[in-house]
């Protein structure tokens, strides 16, 4: 059809039949006058129906033709425009976007971009919605709402909103820990001193006070650290906990003694310990610490469990009885087979505040203090000056010392594990002191000593870590006293609060069996 013809038939002409063929036959005729005139009309109908499908399709086609061409000429013109106008840097694009650049933190707020905890990213304002993000910063298990953000997922230190803000410029993995009954940590019993109360020192050598002290009982989550596979890993395991900032570390730490013919027996037998496992422990703390000197003190043995009054009272009080292991230098504690071993401190407290590390590196035993004597030269020369041991020991040119403890089990801990804090989660309120009496071993006399030690108090703000399922190659190391921490104004001059732990249901359990070294390092 020509345009021409298109144009009659939109206005609606008829269009023109050829007549149907006659015929001689008279039934034909018939039919053909009874019926020819409904004939006529439906194809009439039809092909008016068909004209008018033909005529819209045709149309939409030319309405779409003219859209697209109207929408090319729009686009070229835009651009056009663009090139001779450029747009200024960062100004806000024609359409909405919600990128910060994607570079910086900088960029992103050079953009005027927020941070927002909600989506974990940097947004513009218009991408975000404000009302459900103010509701989302106050949802947290904090006691303002607030959310907790850890910088590892062993949580061994805390970030702050801003801090998670600007890991944006750092490739980092952040992630996020849903609450249900398989991710949260399992709680453990810890024994604080109550509020107010005042604990009586014992009467017992190297004995805390009683447990009725300790009033405050509380089912607290145990974050489980794991040890470095290997002691050079160790300084370059940032997100790890470190003895310098948090007072312990967890290290995997294998000996002779776990090679054939040893067993976990051999770390009962006082003659294989001094042949094996302390020179090899001194070695492990002059790479951990980097120190000079490592002094072995004693080694203390648990293998019983918890009674009010253990081994330990028995340690030291008869010198008469006392054998050349108990009182000698080192000092072997509870391994005399009479009394047996000692059992597991389930009582919150740092072995040694810094005024009961001085009296403890003098007066525990003489060997010690001939070790220490540079150290307690300078130290009561300071003193005689008339001035303050923290503020002035670090600056004064005396050596650097401190006390640690290395802790392992004789086998896989099932109860009674040890559970330690991060020292950067409580402060000096929250320490309570008080004396524990000690032997004066090595002077030939039954003469005791008292030495300061520090309890604890409760706050939300500690942080307790474990080992889950410590075996014996898998050591914690813990931190008593070093004096660069004091003169750094650490609190308990970078000592860490440790106890054992009840599980709940493992009160069947075969007793935990450990091993304590204690050591005097100086730099």
């Amino acid at each position: 059809m020509t345009f021409l013809g298109f144009l009659k038939v939109f206005k609606g002409e008829k269009k023109v039949y050829n007549d149907l063929p006659s015929s001689d036959m008279e039934s034909e005729q018939t039919l053909l006058k009874g019926n020819s005139n409904d004939i006529l009309s439906y194809s009439k109908k039809s092909s008016k129906i068909h004209q008018v499908a033909l005529i819209s399709g045709r149309i939409a086609l030319i309405l779409l033709s003219a859209w697209g061409l109207f929408s090319l000429y729009n686009t070229a013109t835009y651009y056009v425009a663009q090139s001779h106008n450029p747009p200024e840097k960062f100004a806000a694009p024609i359409y909405p976007s919600c990128s910060c650049g994607g570079t910086t933190v900088a960029e992103a707020k050079r953009r005027g971009c927020i941070f927002t905890p909600l989506a974990i990213a940097w947004l513009p304002p218009h991408c975000i919605d404000m009302e459900l993000s103010n509701t989302f910063d106050k949802e947290g298990p904090g006691p303002n709402g607030e959310w907790d953000y850890w910088s590892d997922i062993n949580k061994t230190r805390r970030l702050t909103r801003e801090e998670v803000g600007d890991l944006a410029d750092y490739n980092v993995t952040v992630t996020e820990t849903a609450k249900s009954p398989g991710a949260e940590p399992p709680l453990g019993k810890l024994r604080y001193v109550a509020a107010g109360h005042v604990p009586q020192a014992s009467p017992h050598n190297l004995h805390l006070p009683a447990l009725s002290d300790f009033g405050d009982e509380r089912f607290l989550p145990l974050h489980s650290v794991r040890p470095i596979p290997t002691v050079s890993e160790l300084p370059g395991c940032v997100d790890h906990a470190q003895l310098d900032t948090h007072g312990f570390t967890a290290v995997h730490h294998a000996t002779t003694l776990h090679e054939s013919p040893y067993s976990s027996e051999s770390f009962k037998d006082p003659h294989l310990l001094k042949q094996y496992l302390i020179p090899e422990t001194v070695e492990m703390m002059k790479q951990i610490t980097g120190c000079k000197t490592v002094i072995t003190e004693s080694l203390l043995l648990r293998t019983a469990t918890w009674t009010p009054t253990d081994s330990l009272a028995t340690h030291g009080k008869d010198v008469a009885e006392a054998s050349e292991l108990e009182a000698g230098f080192p000092q072997f504690i509870g391994f005399n087979p009479k009394h047996g071993g000692a059992s597991p401190a389930s009582k919150i407290h740092l072995d040694f505040s810094p005024n009961g590390s001085r009296t403890h590196i003098r007066k525990f035993q003489p060997d010690l203090a001939k070790a220490a004597s540079d150290i307690i030269h300078h130290e009561d020369s300071l003193l005689a000056a008339g001035k303050d041991l923290k503020e002035a020991y670090k600056n004064s040119g005396g050596p650097r010392w401190a006390l640690y403890s290395i802790w392992r089990p004789l086998k896989t801990v099932k109860r009674d594990p040890l559970a330690v804090i991060d020292n950067r989660s409580f402060t000096e309120k929250d320490c309570v002191p008080v004396k524990v009496q000690f032997p004066s071993l090595g002077t030939g006399t039954n003469e005791t000593h008292l030495c300061e030690s520090l309890l604890a108090r409760y706050s939300e703000d500690h942080n307790w870590y474990w080992i889950d399922k410590q075996t014996s190659q898998e050591v914690l190391v813990l931190r008593f006293f070093d004096s660069d921490a004091e003169g750094n104004g650490r609190v308990a001059a970078g000592g860490t609060f440790h106890s054992s732990v009840e599980l709940p249901g493992m009160e069947n359990e075969a007793p935990r069996e450990s091993l304590e070294i204690r050591c005097l390092c100086i730099w």
